[in-house]
């Protein structure tokens, strides 16, 4: 499970990544792979409302500016990483597929 600690700013200017929980990591990754909220709710089982806390919250965390740059964030931290076929897959993710195998 990916999980940081925000340690506040750094000494050269850069934050350090968010903690994020397993469901704003996956709600991230959906986001990234242009899920609406709707879109995302449905296929998680949980209300297009909380999908969109849960963007606001990953976005707070992350201190970005809207959603294209909390994803340009996450890939840039790590957090997600971007496929050939163009879609992105949390790190997470990522790691239990391995796991599995």
């Amino acid at each position: 499970m990916l999980h940081w600690e925000r340690t506040g700013r750094m000494r050269n200017g850069t934050y350090a990544p968010a903690t994020l929980t397993h469901r704003e990591i996956e709600i991230l990754a959906m986001i990234a792979n242009g899920l609406s909220a709707k879109e995302a709710a449905q296929s998680i089982g949980i209300a297009p409302r909380t999908v969109e806390r849960h963007v606001e919250n990953v976005r707070m965390k992350m201190r970005a500016r809207n959603r294209v740059h909390m994803v340009t964030c996450a890939v840039g931290q790590g957090m997600l990483t971007v496929e050939p076929a163009g879609h992105a897959i949390a790190i997470e993710q990522m790691q239990q597929e391995l796991d599995f195998h």
